[in-house]
């Protein structure tokens, strides 16, 4: 009877691991229906564009001599012989195709056939087929305006955040995480 109640507890405990998890991830919404996916990874917020690639973003980055990053904050980051993040603490980074994001630490990202995040662990990720715009994120609606500007949000879970000041280079030109250090 006691391992049956063992069993359980620990059943009930990794369930509550698991949406505690699910809830560090955020959708960021812009006004223009510009689109990132914030994680946090032991205290370190992580943000990856619809491409897979993992973006810089008010990170207090310390790199090595060799130039690769090191720290991020006060975690300890591991990187490949190419510069690559592969672990931040005890959370492991892998790559797919095309050196996309495809794992960190138990968040999973699926891609569609246009290169671009269609799903994150269970959660579905929908794109409007005339513009290319995200329309939904899970049970999350995102309605648009004729201007192609985000008109109203319904979203019952709290999945996305609606951030009205986005920096313009945010979603293309950030410098990514495996880029050395040109300094």
């Amino acid at each position: 009877m006691k391992k049956r109640v063992g069993i359980f507890l620990t059943f009930v405990l990794l369930m509550s691991f698991s949406t505690l998890i699910a809830q560090d991830l955020k959708a960021l919404v812009t006004p223009e229906g510009k689109v990132g996916f914030k994680l946090n990874v032991e205290g370190v917020n992580l943000y990856v564009n619809l491409n897979g690639k993992l973006m810089e973003f008010n990170a207090n980055v310390h790199y090595n001599v060799l130039g690769n990053i090191d720290k991020i904050g006060d975690v300890s980051v591991t990187c490949d012989v190419n510069g690559f993040i592969i672990k931040i603490g005890t959370a492991d980074l892998k790559y797919g195709i095309y050196k996309r994001i495809e794992k960190i630490g138990s968040t999973q990202f699926g891609y569609g056939a246009n290169g671009r995040i269609n799903r994150i662990n269970d959660k579905i990720v929908n794109y409007d087929l005339l513009t290319g715009k995200i329309d939904k994120i899970a049970n999350a609606l995102i309605y648009y305006n004729e201007k192609g500007e985000v008109d109203r949000i319904v979203d019952n879970d709290g999945i996305i955040s609606f951030i009205p000041n986005w920096r313009d280079n945010v979603e293309e030109g950030m410098k990514p995480y495996w880029i050395k250090n040109s300094n």
